[in-house]
């Protein structure tokens, strides 16, 4: 049986696996199973810790559970890796308006 795999690189990051975690983690957000959304998305950034979108997602997980400060950072990290993420911009602009942080809201949001 011949089947096409995809082979990480040597010493790459399992992408294959992170793939299947970023989807899995998804479905759990969406069926608000925060913590197990949680545990997947924190492990997708230890595989492919350059992803910016798993970043928002543990982001938006996190500000679901109230935990707002770490949320908060996860957007700032998503950021550095792209700062041009819309996603990013706008969660974390929502989450300063939010907090009645409307100076630093209205600057995020004029850079998105």
């Amino acid at each position: 049986m011949n089947r096409k795999r995809r082979m990480k690189p040597a010493g790459g990051p399992d992408l294959d696996g992170a793939e299947v975690l970023f989807s899995m983690g998804i479905q759990h957000l969406e069926a608000n199973d925060l913590t197990s959304a949680g545990v997947c998305f924190r492990r997708v950034i230890q595989l492919a810790p350059e992803l910016a979108v798993a970043h928002v997602n543990l982001g938006a997980t996190l500000e679901r559970t109230g935990a707002l400060k770490e949320a908060e950072a996860c957007y700032l990290h998503a950021l550095a890796l792209d700062p041009g993420g819309l996603q990013a911009h706008l969660n974390l602009g929502a989450l300063l308006v939010n907090q009645k942080r409307l100076d630093e809201a209205g600057g995020l949001y004029d850079r998105a």
